[in-house]
This record gives structure tokens, C-alpha cells and sequence, in this order.
């Protein structure tokens, strides 16, 4: 292999493997349970359900795995033989050859799996099939080639950036996407953008350092891309025209990641070359959540559609691994527990082989590396189901937190030894109390908040209790509500002018109970709609609303005033016809906030005075209340046609 050759494949590296299972449960095959030696440098691998695919990058070999008995078929077609894809009826597999230029297709159905050429542009590396059309990505000459499969007849495109290394295709060939290893970006393409019959730039997205491969996730939104130099995986959203990019970084866990791949629930595998560690990624939130190491030079990865197995080639040791999940979470019930009335979770899996097994709280899913639950282990047999249950005494220390419970089996023949694993929450503290609980009047309605210190992702929600009458803790009202995982809600069906006394309790993903909030009281009122109010022409819209009871004796007291001394005079009466067109809405909106109601008691409280003196004193006192009254009226009818002018 020439020196060139070399750097790039020393750039690349290989694919990772997850199969989740149910709930908090994950496994994948993580488990080697055979190693087939193949030629040097083994590369790039691809499969269908019956042949395993290897370029051996330093040999010139292809080898052909028959994956039911793991015998291997040779076939050399010189120089470097560097990556393979295979068509999606599975019949024909494509293999770049880096030292010679093209593009070789082997028939997979046959048994002596006969080939075909095309010629490519100058050293092809990464390779794609989508639509029946072929890509190939030349590194020497900063360029993609496509051809139809079984055709010859190539069309080469410029990919405008540089050491094209890697690319992707949707499925209908429509838009693909080039990784440009020393310009750091990533190109995509379309076709017939801005050219007829081949394939224009819509855009250069900028990644991370040397981006090494991108795999195009099954729906097409998004795209992943293995950024050898710095140790991350760039995010592309494919839907948005601007291609925006988010970054994971995979920090120690990571070594020049090179390749990708994702299981069926949707977990993302990086390989990350130089050090043999293979890092998972949950997609629904981009976090690395588990990292192992597996041979010395990982390369390539083939991960079968189930998600169940997984072949590895490794450059340096001239193996392929035969990876499979041999034991499977299938839930982990409940997935938080607590030490009193919730003390126990139940572990239901499987194993597809017999052998003895043992538990054990933390480690790395290396056998012995956590802490051995005793009593926990025993015999299994292919095919049986084993509930382990996982009590909260079962943790030592200061308990609480996630914990990750690895399930260990070893198999005599082959001898090999299995995992998988699944987080439980261990919660023995009380969530904190709800803090600051406010309630809002509404009509019928009570608007709450409040807050809380207790960690967000531990709240599984929260109740609120409300009664006509005190409560404590220990004699809780048979009237909640449950407001879900939020620190707001709206009590509805209160009824108007009762006094309620209401608190907020939180419950955790264990079920802990916190303490109870601080009690608040509050008087829900009927709000009649500007509507309404303006066809009740007896009625104070402001003072009721702002008292929530048409009723209250400061209420009737001015529906005296009103009656007794505006409606008698000319002036009085067409300020009380003003009033009656103008405060409607005002009152309407002072109503539905509380804070406001409050002030506008206290403002009125002066004509409340004012009006029991002109109605009640002397005629001294009469006539000089008279006057204030109905001028300081006079203002309040220029502030409501001034705010109704600029509403």
C-alpha cells in the first residue's frame, strides 16, 4: 500500500452497534463471538443475509464470508481494494480500488460470484448505491463519479472541495452528499440543480476537522458526519435550505472517529479507530451514553437490519468480528425506585445461549468491573426468560442517582462471555417542596404557580388539593387536580364567591412525595363579558368587578349614589350614560386580574366616603361633596375615552 493510501486510511476508521430494547433498556452486540481471519488490511465491509463482503486494502484480496458457517471465499483483484456497498436486492457487490481506479461489482448469487470494471476518476475510496445508481468519491482528483448500475458509462462531477472521502445519497438519488476530508466541509449536492442529467452544489456545510464519513439517517432529515480530527460527530439537518449543524463531541470517549452507523432504534455507532473503542449515541438528544473497547485497529462496520448483529473489520489484526447481542432487556419495571413503598425493580430479559450468569451495580461491561449483587445469579437456558429483580438495598453509600445494572453470562462452548445492560434511578430523598405557590381569581377559575428546587428530570408531576376548608398533610381533601409536569396550572370548576384553600404536592419518577406547599387562599368571581355588562344597566361595572360581588356593601353604597343623586340631575344622568358605554371593558379586564382588583378597591374606597356623606351628612357636607364627587367623575370619564381612543 502506497504512502498516500496510507495517511487516508489512517484518517478512517470504523462503526459502532447498538440494539436498545424496551424502556431504559439498551443492548447491543457487544458480545464477540467469533473471529474470522481474513486477508491484510481489512477495510471496508458490507453484507447482505447470506455473504459478508471484505476489502483487504494491503493485500488486494476480496474476501466473501458465507455468514452461516463463517468459511471464506478469496478473490483477488489487485492494488487496494478499499470500500463496499451492496444493492438493496442484495445481488451485487460494489468494491472501490484505490491503486487501480475502478469500481468492481461481484454477483452474489452465483458461487463463484463473477465480476465486472468501471472505470472511475483517480483514486476511489467511499462508496454508495441509491436509486440503482452508483457514487464513488475520488480522493486524487476532487471528484464523485455516478454510473447506473450494470452500466459502464460515467459521469464525473467536481466536488468544489477538498479529499472527497466519503458520501451519502437519499433514496431516490436525488440530493447526495459529499465529506471533504482537507477542506473540513461537507458538499451537497442535487440533481439538476442549475445543470440538466448530473449533479450542481446546492451547498458547503462547514463540520469539524477531517471529516471522515457520512451516513444519511433512514428518513433523510438528517445527516451524520465523523470528524477524525477533533474527536466529534456533526449533525446536519437536511430539511432546513440553511443545513444548520449541531456538534457532539465524543471528548475522551472518542479516538479519530472514522465511521458510523445507526440501529433500527435509532442509536447512533461510531467507531473510533486508533483505540478500538466503539461510543453509542442516543439520537433523540445527541448524548454519548456508552463507550467499549474491541480489537486494536477498528475499521469498518456492517450492522444487519434487526440491529442484532454486527461484523467488524480490524486493520491491524486482520480479523473480522462476528459481534452479536446474545442477551436482550426486554423492560426494566419500575425504572426508579425509592427505599420504602417502591423498593424493587424487575429485569425481564433473555439469552439466546445457555450458560451461568451474575449481576453486577456499575463497571464498564467488562465481567467483574462493577459491584456483584449476591444471590442474584444462577443458570439460564437458550430461550428462557429470567425475571432479576434489583432492590434499593441492594446500592450502598449515598445511594441516589442512576445506576447501570450489567447482566454478565458465560457460555462454555464457544466460550465467551456476554452483556447487556439497563439504568435504574435509585430516589431515597424526598423531592423538595413546590415553593411560592400564587392563586389568581378567575370565573370559576384559580390561576396557580409556583416553583420548585427540586432536579426537572426526577419530577414525574404534580397535584394540587384544594377544599372550602383547612387541610394539613395528614387529612388531605378528596378534591385534586393533577397539573402534570408543570409549575403552573388553571383549577376550573371552582365555584364563584366561595372561599378555597389550595397547595401543591410533587411526586418524583420513584413516587416520593414531597412535603406540601404553602397554602394559599383565594375567591374565584364571575366575570361578565363587555357584552354582558353593557345589557345590565342596574349594574357598577367597575366597583363589582373590582369587589367580585355585586352585593358588597361598598357596591350598593354607590348603586345608591347613583340612583339617588346622579340620575336625578341632567348632568348626573349623562355621566351615568357615559359610564354604561365606556366601562364595560375596563371592567372586564380589572376582573380577570387579581393584583389590579386589589387597587382598585383602594381607589374607590374615596368615593365610597364621598358617597355616604352626600347621601347620610349634613347639607353643608351634602353640597360639598357634591361638587368633589361629580369632578373628580369628570376625570375619570376623560381617562376612559382617552383609553378607549388609544386601545
Amino acid at each position: 500500500m502506497n504512502g498516500t493510501r496510507g495517511k487516508v486510511i489512517g484518517l478512517l476508521v470504523a462503526v459502532t452497534f447498538v440494539a436498545m430494547a424496551v424502556g431504559t433498556a439498551y443492548a447491543f452486540p457487544s458480545t464477540k463471538v467469533a473471529s474470522i481471519g481474513v486477508h491484510a488490511g481489512p477495510y471496508g465491509i458490507a453484507a447482505n443475509g447470506n455473504y459478508a463482503v471484505v476489502a483487504g486494502s494491503q493485500s488486494g484480496y476480496i474476501d466473501i464470508i458465507n455468514l452461516s458457517n463463517d468459511t471464506v471465499s478469496s478473490h483477488y483483484i489487485g492494488l487496494n481494494p478499499s470500500m463496499v456497498t451492496i444493492s438493496a436486492d442484495g445481488s451485487t457487490a460494489y468494491v472501490t480500488n484505490y491503486g487501480n481506479n475502478e469500481v468492481y461489482s461481484f454477483n452474489l448469487n452465483n458461487s463463484v460470484f463473477t465480476t465486472s470494471t468501471v472505470m472511475v476518476g483517480n483514486k476511489p475510496i467511499g462508496i454508495a448505491i441509491a436509486n440503482n445508481r452508483v457514487f464513488v468519491t475520488n480522493y486524487q482528483d476532487d471528484t464523485f463519479s455516478f454510473f447506473q448500475a450494470g452500466s459502464s458509462s460515467v459521469t464525473n462531477v467536481n466536488t468544489w472541495n477538498g479529499g472527497p472521502i466519503s458520501i451519502a445519497a437519499d433514496s431516490s438519488a436525488t440530493n447526495v452528499y459529499v465529506a471533504n476530508s482537507t477542506s473540513n466541509a461537507v458538499n451537497v449536492f442535487q440533481y439538476n440543480y442549475l445543470a440538466s442529467n448530473t449533479y450542481g452544489v446546492k451547498a458547503t456545510v462547514t463540520v469539524g476537522a477531517t471529516p471522515s464519513a457520512v451516513l444519511l439517517s433512514p428518513h433523510g432529515r438528517k445527516l451524520y458526519v465523523a470528524n477524525a480530527g477533533d474527536n466529534t460527530v456533526s449533525v446536519i439537518d437536511t430539511t432546513s435550505s440553511s443545513y444548520p449543524v449541531t456538534t457532539i463531541s465524543l471528548s475522551s470517549l472518542g479516538g479519530h472517529p472514522n465511521a458510523l452507523a445507526l440501529t433500527p432504534d435509532g442509536y447512533l455507532m461510531v467507531i473510533n479507530s486508533p483505540v478500538g473503542g466503539i461510543t453509542v449515541v442516543q439520537t433523540s438528544n445527541d448524548q454519548v451514553i456508552s463507550t467499549f473497547n474491541l480489537g486494536s485497529y477498528l475499521d469498518q462496520v456492517f450492522l444487519t437490519p434487526s440491529g442484532s448483529d454486527a461484523y467488524i473489520t480490524d486493520f491491524a489484526a486482520n480479523q473480522v468480528y462476528d459481534l452479536s447481542s446474545i442477551i436482550t432487556i426486554a423492560s426494566t419495571i419500575p425504572s426508579a425506585i425509592n427505599a420504602t413503598t417502591n423498593d424493587v425493580s424487575t429485569i425481564a430479559w433473555t439469552s439466546t445461549m445457555s450458560g451461568t450468569y451474575e449481576v453486577e451495580i456499575g463497571g464498564n461491561g467488562t465481567k467483574g468491573s462493577g459491584t456483584v449483587i449476591p444471590g442474584r445469579g444462577g443458570s439460564v437456558s437458550a430461550g428462557q426468560t429470567i425475571d432479576t429483580p434489583i432492590y434499593a438495598s441492594d446500592f450502598t453509600g449515598d445511594p441516589d442517582g442512576p445506576y447501570t445494572i450489567y447482566l454478565y453470562l458465560t457460555v462454555t462452548s464457544p466460550s465467551l462471555t456476554a452483556y447487556a445492560s439497563t439504568n435504574i434511578d435509585l430516589l431515597t430523598h424526598l423531592p423538595a417542596a413546590p415553593q411560592g405557590l400564587t392563586a389568581l381569581p378567575g370565573d370559576s377559575t384559580a390561576s396557580l404557580n409556583w416553583t420548585t428546587t427540586s432536579a426537572s428530570q426526577y419530577i414525574s408531576g404534580y397535584t394540587v388539593y384544594y377544599s372550602t376548608t383547612t387541610f394539613d398533610v395528614n387529612n388531605l381533601p378528596s378534591s385534586s387536580a393533577n397539573a402534570g409536569n408543570s409549575s403552573s396550572y388553571t383549577l376550573k370548576g371552582l365555584t364563584n364567591g366561595t372561599l378555597y384553600y389550595i397547595t401543591v404536592q410533587a411526586e418524583d419518577i420513584a413516587t416520593n412525595l414531597s412535603a406540601l406547599s404553602n397554602t394559599v387562599t383565594v375567591t374565584p368571581v364571575y366575570i361578565p363579558s363587555p357584552a354582558a355588562l353593557a345589557g345590565q344597566k342596574g349594574n357598577c361595572f367597575i366597583a363589582t368587578a373590582a369587589y367580585g360581588s355585586y352585593d358588597d356593601f361598598d357596591v350598593w353604597v354607590l348603586r345608591q349614589f347613583r340612583d339617588r343623586v346622579l340620575l336625578v340631575s341632567g348632568p348626573g344622568r349623562w355621566f351615568v350614560r357615559t359610564y354604561y358605554r365606556l366601562s364595560p371593558p375596563l371592567a372586564h379586564f380589572i376582573a380577570g386580574h387579581g393584583a389590579l382588583r386589589a387597587v382598585v378597591r383602594g381607589m374607590l374606597k374615596p368615593f365610597v366616603y364621598m358617597s355616604m356623606v352626600v347621601l347620610y351628612g349634613t347639607s353643608a357636607q351634602k353640597l360639598t361633596m357634591l361638587f368633589l364627587s361629580i369632578g373628580t367623575m369628570l376625570l375619570a370619564i376623560i381617562f376612559l375615552m382617552r383609553r378607549n381612543r388609544y386601545a
